[in-house]
């Protein structure tokens, strides 16, 4: 097949196709609609332009060319495919039909002179390729939009599985499929040497993972009381429309001599690269920032600019002293966003002031109108509070426009509770009353925009009372709780969805994640977890044991010993001793959970990543495919030093390539379906969306230009734990065991989603119990007309005390109005009042004395305590 490639390339060149030179993008798009494209000054990579949305789809070669070329096929009817004559009217022009009544047969409409071109057999579309393709210069064709900003897959499903070792410890912070089918990927690796910081790498990786190019990244500082070793992680990379590559790395670099000793200058700097489609820097700025983190930072724009967005503390290094870190949150740090041109110049800054999203590297998504939408944390300012807290915190959603000024906002609430509290009179004073106390749903993790144009904001549940369902009981072993809020394009909530996930007895659940959109439109969580082995508790004790036998045997200060000090015996009963421990260690590792689910959150399939010695993922992004890539770290069994009882192992970055499935073919044990227990239950009643607002205000970067250097490295090391496969046709999923419940408190019968109270809440909550004597019985009896005639059947009785008490509860507030008519009802079957009040009625006859305790105007809970 390369073969062939090669002589299709001689003989374009045979022909003396040459590029067209365009004179205009204008001009460009007019033209090219409908067009077959080869990219003569690189490798004749070929292109269909789409006749109607003018974005480019990638050909590959003949079987993808002709797979492609029907899949993007109109349906047509012999009737009218005959009325044509060969020659198709001019509004098809440039597109493909398909004789749906004639068994699929696919044709290719030149624009040119509206012939027919019948596709038949891939080489028919090949031949298609050469004959009517037509050349264009790299520069004309970066002006094409790409479907999808990728690719349609050149090899159908693809999988593989490789890590990469430069120096001791390597982590992939970024990566990106590319258009010709391979990978960019970014991190930082470092040599695990004091005073020797770690470099910034980038790696061009092919279709099946090996390295293209790789070169590190290295700053300097100037002489003074500093390493003269800059610091540099590559945190954040994208492929551009033109071929190239955008970076943004965390550096702590450039620093000159006198700023050294200087308190109030900050050191730490974010760098801005871009590259050429081979690796070459084209220009580098940098701006001095303190970021906790830039990963997933980079947009490109419509007009070939881009944007950086990052939470940026404001505070001065001489105001935040040496743990910069406990500043990283409002009200000291804030989501700042950049608008830069093609050439990294600034055009515009905004500081979203009450905006921070930590923990989510999916808090800004582009808009069909070419506004942004963000997910994060909005503050509120609450003047009961004292400076500088004085502000109350939400989860929220905002929209903005494509110059980042304010459009909406809203929150991501539970049902808000009634606590009693002092509440001001107008004229003075206080009185008893109820205040709405809100309560946020969800920590949020990412956002993807759906298919309706509307959007779900993902995240793990916080401590949301109203969301707190029977699937939280302590005793159902579930560990990890996800909540979806579902708003459409104008910001009004839809709906609510909860996930709960179950670990065995040891593991920790999944509290951060990843999201992402894949190509078919579902989406693809993945996140780290702490995985346990089934007997880790059992390793542990053995583990315990022999430590202390070996310690008895030879004394606790033996372990301390360097080898050469020990006797044969104890080396060698130490290796035991050590391997006890390395057999410990990783029976408790960190882990990845990941799962695919549709718009509403249905799942198709869930995996666990857990290697024998752990994994960590950073970066979670979609593929042509519809699978994914996830990338991270992974610790090695490789040991690099062992110092006393401690053992040093190099880590390595991974790349892992999934099927749409999940899948990753030949993987030796790195990934397993996930068989523990999943609970899917509607939450909406029990959500509230309240407005928000954004404080979108100018803010000042100076951008400086950098001349770092960017070297080949040519000691990677790959090692394969799933070599690259590729196959048309895919595996089914394989879905995990999934309870869905519509009505998530499994003690009521409610079906209805309009929003619930909290009398509502804990009625539905609250379990009925049974009667355990004649007297309850009795009484229960001449109660329960009345009762269900103010409560319209919404009874419970809960709690007989033995046989002492009734306990019910309502599902609305008591009011005065229901004391009075339940004594009206008791004096009519032979009950005479003794005493009454606000709360409480006292009623008797012969053989019953009733104290009736109603929680009257209780905006929380509903509930009569009857003893007798």
């Amino acid at each position: 097949m390369k073969t062939q490639f090669i002589i299709f390339l001689i003989f374009i060149f045979i022909l003396g196709l040459m590029p067209i030179n365009f004179s205009n993008a204008a001009d460009l798009a007019s033209r090219l609609k409908g067009r077959i494209l080869l990219q003569v000054q690189s490798h004749g990579e070929a292109w269909y332009v789409h006749s109607d949305t003018g974005e480019g789809y990638y050909l590959g070669r003949p079987d993808d060319a002709f797979r492609v070329m029907r899949e993007l096929g109109l349906g047509i009817s012999n009737k009218d495919f005959d009325s044509f004559k060969g020659a198709a009217p001019k509004r098809l022009s440039g597109r493909i039909l398909l004789k749906v009544e004639d068994k699929g047969k696919a044709y290719y409409i030149n624009p040119i002179d509206l012939k027919m071109h019948y596709l038949g057999r891939p080489a028919d579309a090949f031949e298609i390729m050469r004959k009517l393709g037509v050349g264009i210069s790299d520069a004309d064709f970066s002006e094409i939009p790409i479907a999808g900003e990728g690719s349609i897959a050149a090899e159908g499903n693809t999988t593989l599985l490789k890590s990469y070792r430069l120096l001791v410890f390597t982590k992939i912070n970024g990566a990106w499929p590319t258009k010709d089918g391979g990978y960019i990927v970014s991190g930082t690796t470092d040599p695990n040497i004091m005073f020797i910081p770690p470099d910034g790498f980038t790696a061009k990786l092919d279709q099946q993972g090996n390295i293209q190019w790789l070169k590190f990244l290295k700053t300097a500082n100037s002489a003074g009381d500093g390493n003269p070793l800059g610091d540099e992680d590559v945190q954040s990379i994208i492929e551009l429309k033109d071929g190239g590559y955008l970076m943004a790395s965390k550096v702590w670099g450039f620093i000159k001599s006198e700023e050294w000793s200087t308190d109030d200058i900050e050191l730490n700097k974010i760098m801005l690269t871009r590259l050429d489609k081979d690796g070459n820097m084209i220009w580098n700025k940098s701006f001095a920032a303190f970021v906790e983190d830039a990963k997933n930072s980079l947009l490109e724009t419509d007009d070939r600019g881009f944007l950086f967005y990052a939470n940026i503390l404001d505070l001065d290094p001489d105001e935040r002293g040496e743990d910069a870190d406990v500043y990283l949150d409002q009200p000291y740090a804030s989501l700042k966003v950049f608008k830069l041109d093609q050439d990294g110049n600034l055009q515009w800054s905004k500081n979203i002031k009450n905006f921070i999203a930590r923990g989510n590297d999916s808090l800004l998504i582009p808009t069909p109108d070419g506004g942004y939408a963000l997910a994060g944390n909005l503050t509120e300012i609450n003047p009961e509070k004292e400076l500088p807290y004085n502000f109350d915190t939400y989860p929220g959603l905002a929209k903005f426009d494509k110059n980042f000024n304010f459009e909406w906002a809203k929150s991501l609430e539970s049902t808000p509770l009634e606590m009693a509290a002092a509440i001001p009179k107008p004229g003075g004073g206080f009185e008893l009353g109820w205040k709405k106390v809100r309560q946020a749903a969800s920590i949020i993790r990412g956002l993807v925009q759906t298919q309706d144009n509307g959007y779900l904001v993902l995240g793990n549940l916080s401590g949301a009372l109203s969301l707190i369902t029977d699937s939280q009981d302590l005793k159902s072993g579930m560990k990890g709780y996800l909540i979806g809020f579902k708003f459409d394009s104008s910001g009004n909530m839809e709906w609510v969805k909860k996930i709960s996930l179950g670990f065995n007895e040891f593991s920790m659940p999944m509290t951060d994640f990843s999201i992402s959109l894949t190509t078919d439109n579902d989406i693809m969580i993945a996140g780290p977890i702490t995985w346990a082995d089934e007997d880790y508790q059992a390793k542990v004790q053995y583990n315990n044991e022999q430590i202390k036998l070996y310690n008895e045997k030879y004394g606790e200060a033996e372990m301390s010993k360097e080898d050469n000090e020990k006797t044969e015996e104890s080396r060698q009963d130490y290796k035991k001793v050590l391997a006890v421990i390395k057999s410990t260690q990783d029976s408790f590792r960190a882990g990845i959970f990941m799962m695919k689910t549709d718009q509403e959150l249905n799942i198709s399939w869930a995996k666990i990543i857990n290697p024998q010695r752990g994994a960590v993922n950073y970066v979670l992004k979609p593929t042509p495919d519809n699978g994914a890539i996830i990338a991270g770290e992974y610790e090695t069994e490789v040991v690099k030093s062992v110092i006393l009882s401690s053992i040093t192992y190099y880590k390595d970055g991974f790349l892992m390539k999934l099927d749409a499935s999940g899948n990753v073919k030949n993987n030796v044990d790195w990934v397993a379906d996930y068989n523990e227990k999943i609970i899917t239950e509607i939450m909406t009643p029990y959500a509230v969306s309240n407005d928000l607002s954004a404080q979108a205000e100018s803010y000042s970067i100076n951008l400086t230009n950098r001349n770092p250097e960017f070297s080949f490295y040519k000691n990677a090391k790959t090692s394969v734990y799933a070599p690259f496969a590729s196959y048309k046709d895919l595996l089914p999923p394989q879905a995990p065991l999934v309870s869905a419940y519509d009505t998530p408190l499994q003690n009521s019968t409610g079906a209805s989603t309009a929003a619930r109270t909290w009398p509502q809440i804990n009625y539905e909550k609250a379990i009925p119990s049974e009667l355990v004597n004649d007297k309850s019985r009795t009484v229960h009896g001449e109660l329960l007309p009345i009762l269900n005639q103010l409560y319209d059947d919404q009874v419970k009785m809960t709690d007989n005390m033995d046989g002492a008490m009734l306990y019910y509860v309502f599902d609305r507030i008591i009011t005065q109005d229901d004391i009075a008519a339940v004594k009206n009802y008791l004096e009519g079957v032979g009950y005479k009042t003794q005493d009454e009040g606000l709360y409480e009625l006292t009623t008797y006859k012969p053989g019953y004395f009733l104290i009736l305790t109603f929680s009257t105007n209780n905006a929380d809970k509903a509930f009569l305590k009857v003893t007798y």
